[in-house]
């Protein structure tokens, strides 16, 4: 017969139960708990649990004490009613107490040479006290009725002798209102349900013993006469309380049963406050409370003591804050076992040892969180005000990074991850294009580039957008480089649509055609139409897009164009001849233009005659494209618009540049869809001012049935129009796809409004449908796919050295500060000779491009000037204003080195003119400041060389 949790396995009990006798006075105990006794059919203890204690006891070493410690451990109280078996005979001989010491020692004796001893637990819960007769009574509200003798053996008295049982009916007696508080809520939850499976048929009477059944009658019985009284919503209990008010036991003391409810640290609190026996779950936790609690506290605290089960918390010197923590013996949670709270030091001190960078990164988050940009001068502020803190910009640079990656996500962990936020993009977007582009590397597939291009995008251009695509690119500033390629076009308003991008290692030819030939198959998938591309003279594109088509057309940048070709052909009138030879609709007027340029430099229009008038003249535009488009202004725009997430991590970077066009698709339909006009605001200005000169033509109908050939004449200029066909002679019309000067008079001859044939490009109805298309949201990183496969690797470092620049790259002619005047830059003009290019210092007859500089720069050699005059006699030293004869160029180099040294003033009212005899290298003209002698003496010897030039003479006569 073996013993388990649940009572007794047999139906019969044994009348001597066999055990193998342990080491002499040594003891293994059994705690049985949770259960209660029952008589019928047969005595015995069910529904319980076994603790089975893991140390053996010396039988010499037990005493209440021991055994009430023991019951502590299980979350009972100590005085809790204990019960035995005797080891041989058990239930057959009756159960007796353990309460005193002097049954204590009973207990010894009967158990010596006894491998195990079994202590029994009484539950407290009334319907199960009445099993040993006459030393429980049980209360039952209003009902006082003796219900111990009704469905129980009445023979059966605990197995006690009767001399032994007069001791125990007057100290036995038991506390119903303590013992219910501390067990019957504890165990409730033990009590219900304990099989798995449930029957709802189930009859609960059968299990329970017949005193509780006599109960369950007598409640029934007492509900017969009885005013029942309906309930309100206040009676009735909340089951659906906020779990905050929950106190969740810590893993350790459900495993262990300690129930005692000490003070616990709660993590997430900022207002962090400490306690004696408050408890921690863990040494780490107790590390962050430490931490924490220096910032709120504001208190330069440390750990003195940082050990795996025990630390030490103190203050700054002579301060008498102390606090120890140390981990229990057999538990497995830290508890506060020492504490000095008063803190005997200054109360404001700038330093804090726990200001840490890791640490004041997890403070910044929530404050970065929502403004990434804040300043260190802000975040400085900040960390003052709330913790009175003076930090260092370095240390607040380091934390802030920290917090930013801790947003974000480490640059390297977003690589690894970016297979399965492919998909995602692909799934929550369909029909978008992601391709990722590795290579193998060391450790596995290495970053190389990477495409993107949403499905709303796409076919939102390709049918409702003009077909010029704009090509640039741009440096990313994050950890490992790369450039980002962008192809941007136009809307019906004029205004940049993002259509593409791809992060590249580099921008070359390769990685140009990698991404124009995925652009165009994609493209190409919803609509094959002929495109026209314009952008930078950038590396590579240029033979990119020669070899991809030959009906491709390709544009130049103007802009940067000119700022490459006024480096070598700088001036006002070079500017505008070329101007107007790009901007000429015609080639007449193409070819005039270009006969200006050859008068005025023949060079530069050879330069410029090289680069096919296709490529960066209206006039060799094809007008297809109805875009009359001469700059990359929109992807010049769109760089900048997403300049602050170039610095991000990879997938950091591409939600950025999702967010922004996601969010500019919403406010540019909002806007559009407030305005009233029929056709796009900035194409209706246009419109308004090509009115306004409309005036100033006369149309002349030539008489066809249509009404739609007419002469359009100003003066000497002429043009013809034809309505029906859309074109005129300039070329305006056609290029554009809004109507010209000479268009507009003769719609209004036949009372026909401009906005009427205005291109479809440029309708609000079009615009709105492209906004239509819209991109819609992916989910974080816990529901992205998993991705078989290798993790990426991130790409090698291709950092340039110094930091990072984030400001656009300025052209040649670009002013610094396009708000503020640029400084007119004045030729220097020679006050000696008038000569154009030096200064009196400089000047030997010579232009500043034809001096020749010594190789030791101007102040080492002399020789290679030569005198203008000779001094046929040494002037006299400290003679105030003397002239000596002959030595013209004297005076002229000392006002030169008085207006040098910042006396200009002195030497053009008078400086006393000195000269110093050398027996050695002859007289050296200096010039003495009257106002500071040792500063004009000490650039006199400074300068000896300069001033010697035109005045060295001989101490003889020749």
């Amino acid at each position: 017969m073996a013993f388990d949790s649940d009572g007794w396995s047999g139906n019969t009990f044994p009348n001597k139960v066999v055990s193998k006798p342990a080491k002499v006075h040594m003891l293994k105990i059994r705690l049985h708990h949770k259960g209660y006794f029952v008589s019928d059919p047969e005595p015995a203890y069910i529904r319980g649990e076994t603790y089975e204690v893991k140390d053996n006891f010396d039988l010499d070493d037990i005493s209440t004490v021991t055994l009430g410690q023991l019951v502590n451990d299980l979350g009972y109280p100590p005085n809790t009613p204990l019960w035995y078996l005797h080891p041989v005979e058990g239930f057959s001989s009756g159960i007796r107490q353990l309460h005193s010491e002097e049954e204590v020692i009973t207990f010894i004796n009967f158990h010596k040479g006894h491998e195990y001893g079994d202590i029994f637990l009484e539950n407290s819960n009334p319907y199960y006290a009445e099993f040993v007769e006459g030393l429980v009574e049980v209360d039952v509200g209003a009902v006082e009725e003796d219900l111990g003798e009704e469905g129980s053996d009445p023979d059966f008295r605990g197995g006690f002798d009767e001399e032994d049982s007069d001791e125990y009916d007057d100290e036995t007696e038991l506390d119903d209102d303590a013992e219910e508080d501390d067990h019957v809520d504890a165990n409730s939850e033990e009590l219900e349900f304990e099989d798995s499976d449930y029957d709802e048929d189930w009859n609960w009477a059968n299990i329970l013993p017949d005193v509780t059944q006599d109960l369950i009658q007598t409640s029934d019985s007492l509900r017969q006469g009885v005013e029942i009284v309906e309930a309100t919503f206040e009676d009735f209990e909340d089951e659906d309380g906020d779990s905050e008010e929950l106190e969740t036991p810590d893993e350790a003391s459900d495993e262990e049963g300690i129930k005692t409810k000490y003070p616990k640290y709660k993590e997430g609190d900022e207002n962090v406050s400490f306690e004696l026996e408050q408890t921690f779950a863990t040494v780490e936790l107790v590390r962050k409370a430490v931490k924490d609690y220096a910032l709120f506290a504001k208190k330069n605290v440390y750990l003195e003591k940082n050990e795996k089960h025990r630390i030490v918390v103190k203050c700054d010197k002579g301060c008498s804050f102390y606090m120890r923590v140390s981990k229990p013996i057999h538990k497995s949670f830290y508890q506060v076992v020492t504490l000095e709270k008063t803190h005997t030091c200054y109360k404001y001190n700038a330093k804090n040892r726990q200001a840490k960078p890791k640490l004041l990164a997890k403070k910044f988050m929530s404050i970065l969180r929502h403004t990434p940009n804040m300043k260190i001068r802000a975040l400085q502020d900040e960390a003052r005000t709330r913790w009175s803190v003076m930090l260092s910009r370095h240390q607040v640079y380091r934390a802030k990074t920290k917090a930013l990656e801790m947003i974000e996500g480490g640059c390297i962990d977003q690589y690894k991850h970016l297979r399965s936020y492919g998909d995602e993009l692909m799934t929550s977007n369909r029909g978008s294009t992601v391709i990722i582009k590795s290579e193998m590397g060391v450790d596995g597939p290495v970053f190389l580039r990477m495409y993107v291009c949403f499905q709303a995008s796409k076919t939102a251009f390709v049918t409702c957008c003009r077909p010029l695509i704009g090509l640039d690119g741009c440096f990313l500033k994050g950890l490992y480089g790369g450039q980002l390629l962008t192809a941007v076009g136009k809307d019906g308003n004029n205004q940049m649509f993002p259509i593409a991008f791809a992060i590249v290692e580099a921008e070359n030819k390769d990685s140009w055609s990698w991404f124009v030939q995925l652009l165009l198959e994609d493209l190409n998938k919803i609509q094959s139409r002929r495109w026209s591309f314009i952008s930078d003279q950038q590396k590579g594109l240029v033979d990119t897009l020669k070899g991809i088509d030959a009906n491709v057309e390709h544009r130049f940048c103007v802009k940067h164009l000119y700022g490459n070709w006024r480096k070598k052909y700088p001036g006002e009138q070079m500017k505008q001849s070329l101007w107007i030879a790009a901007r000429a609709t015609t080639v007449p007027e193409f070819e005039r233009a270009m006969e200006n340029m050859k008068k005025l430099n023949e060079d530069a229009w050879k330069d410029i005659s090289q680069i096919p008038p296709s490529m960066w003249s209206r006039s060799g535009y094809s007008t297809y494209t109805q875009c009359d488009l001469q700059v990359n202004n929109m992807c010049e725009a769109f760089n900048k618009a997403i300049l602050e997430y170039r610095d991000k991590p990879i997938i950091s970077l591409i939600e950025g540049l999702k967010y922004y066009m996601t969010s500019r698709i919403v406010r540019l339909r909002e806007y559009m869809l407030r305005y009233e006009g029929e056709i796009c605001p900035m194409i209706q200005k246009r419109l308004e001012n090509s009115k306004k000169d409309a005036d100033n033509w006369i149309p002349m109908w030539s008489g066809d049935l249509n009404r739609s050939i007419f002469s359009v004449s100003n003066g000497m200029d002429q043009y013809v129009v034809n309505l029906k066909d859309k074109k005129c002679a300039c070329r305006k019309w056609e290029l554009s796809g809004i109507p010209c000067v000479h268009a507009i008079c003769c719609l209004w001859f036949n009372n026909i409004k401009p906005e009427d044939v205005v291109a479809h490009w440029y309708r609000k109805t079009t615009f709105v449908d492209c906004y239509n298309n819209i991109i819609l949201p992916n989910n974080g990183p816990k529901l992205w796919p998993s991705v078989q496969g290798m993790p990426i690797q991130p790409p090698y470092v291709r950092r340039a050295p110094g930091r990072p620049k984030k400001a656009r790259r300025k052209a040649n002619d670009e002013p610094a500060n396009p708000k503020k005047m640029k400084k007119a830059t004045v030729t220097v003009t020679c006050g000696r000779c008038g000569g154009v290019g030096h200064n009196k210092r400089s000047c030997n007859g010579k232009t500043a491009a034809d001096r020749l500089i010594p190789k030791g720069g101007n102040k080492s050699n002399t020789s290679m000037r030569q005198p203008d005059t000779k001094i046929d006699s040494a002037a006299q030293p400290g003679a105030s204003g003397s002239q000596v004869q002959g030595s013209q160029t004297v005076a002229q180099s000392s006002a030169q080195i008085g207006a040098q040294t910042g006396t200009q003033a002195a030497a053009e009212s008078g400086t006393q003119i000195g000269t110093q005899t050398s027996a050695e290298n002859g007289t050296q003209s200096g010039v003495a400041n009257t106002s500071n002698p040792k500063k004009g003496a000490k650039r006199g010897r400074k300068k000896k060389n300069e001033d010697a030039v035109g005045t060295q003479h001989s101490t003889k006569k020749p």
